[in-house]
């Protein structure tokens, strides 16, 4: 929770400028939501069946361009819903397993219905690290894995990893044009 108010905090800080400093929006994305992410695991996960007929360099080279796009989704989305409050729903929901936990959260839009989100988070090397996010009951796994699952049949993992390469370049993201 602590994690999403200093995003918002932030993104209300530059949404009140003329012109928001995408610089310090992205270094927030890098710093705050990065390291609470199992960028491994969700792009796994997405790729479904794929994932097992991908080569190590394909997975390597998909994980880091889906992170890539992550970032920037996510990056749009808080511009797009400044003025947004979070809080944490009053009861979690409950899994079958000690090493999954759902954290749900309430997102109050202004003017908008409110909207729940569902962070699901797994131990990775010891840490709570998110693989899964559902969002108004929308799965992110499972929309990603229809997505690249229908492009890939359609033009190969290559030309989708090529695809959100080049889109990923086009984005404003210092860090990634910077090369750290």
């Amino acid at each position: 929770m602590e994690t999403s108010e200093l995003v918002l905090k932030v993104i209300q800080e530059e949404t009140s400028a003329p012109k928001p400093n995408m610089a310090r929006l992205y270094s927030l994305i890098y710093d705050a939501v990065l390291p609470v992410l199992d960028f491994d695991g969700f792009a796994k996960l997405s790729l479904g069946s794929h994932w097992r007929r991908a080569t190590p360099a394909q997975r390597a080279r998909f994980t880091e361009e889906f992170r890539g796009m992550l970032i920037r989704t996510y990056t749009k989305y808080l511009l797009d819903y400044a003025g947004t409050r979070v809080r944490l729903a009053p009861r979690q929901p409950r899994t079958r397993s000690p090493k999954v936990q759902i954290v749900q959260v309430i997102i109050s839009i202004p003017g908008e219905a409110p909207l729940t989100v569902n962070y699901w988070f797994r131990l990775v090397n010891g840490e709570w690290k998110a693989y899964n996010v559902v969002i108004g009951g929308f799965d992110l796994v499972q929309l990603f894995r229809q997505k690249f699952g229908a492009e890939i049949d359609a033009k190969g993992l290559d030309a989708v990893i090529e695809s959100l390469a080049t889109t990923n370049l086009e984005t404003s993201d210092p860090a990634r044009k910077g090369g750290s």
